[in-house]
């Protein structure tokens, strides 16, 4: 590798290790499923084992995760202020939208195959991991950017008695 390019391959080695132990750490607390011996309450994010355990991490998690990138997918044919943002906003939807199935179709495929294999997958379903979480936080910006410049639409009154049920 290229002397100058090394500070970067480092900073993104660092950033990638430091993304990957930092979902981990969530994983481990939201996978707490022991009670210490010596507690005086139940730990905040508690959940016992159930059968359901892999299942719901497999499958119901990527699932979700999608619906929720879909639902970003509603504004596909908002007024945006620029065509810039109006592009940001539909690939980082669909993105959010795609990458969870893609993901589990990389750890699903990484049950077959030798252990060295096996950990070889594992990369390609971390990196698409780091996409999706930039690409919602990308999302998140792009929300609170767009409220600077809204259609004047946005700023009428709504008699809002002509639309519930009131009595007179």
């Amino acid at each position: 590798m290229a002397a100058p390019f090394l500070p970067f391959y480092y900073l993104l080695r660092f950033l990638f290790l430091s993304v990957k132990e930092f979902v981990k750490s969530l994983g481990d607390i939201a996978l707490t499923n022991e009670i210490p011996p010596d507690a005086t309450h139940v730990p905040t994010f508690y959940a016992p084992d159930t059968e359901m355990t892999d299942l719901a991490i497999f499958l119901l998690l990527p699932i979700f995760a999608a619906v929720f990138g879909g639902l970003h997918c509603i504004g596909w044919n908002f007024d945006y202020p620029t065509q810039a943002e109006q592009l940001t906003w539909r690939v980082t939807s669909a993105m959010t939208t795609a990458i969870p199935f893609a993901a589990l179709f990389i750890l699903c495929s990484n049950t077959v195959g030798s252990n060295e294999e096996r950990h070889t997958l594992d990369y390609p379903a971390w990196i698409l991991i780091f996409i999706y979480v930039l690409a919602r936080s990308s999302l998140l910006v792009q929300a609170l950017v767009l409220l600077r410049l809204q259609p004047a639409s946005a700023y009428r009154a709504v008699d809002w008695t002509k639309f519930l049920f009131h009595t007179a």
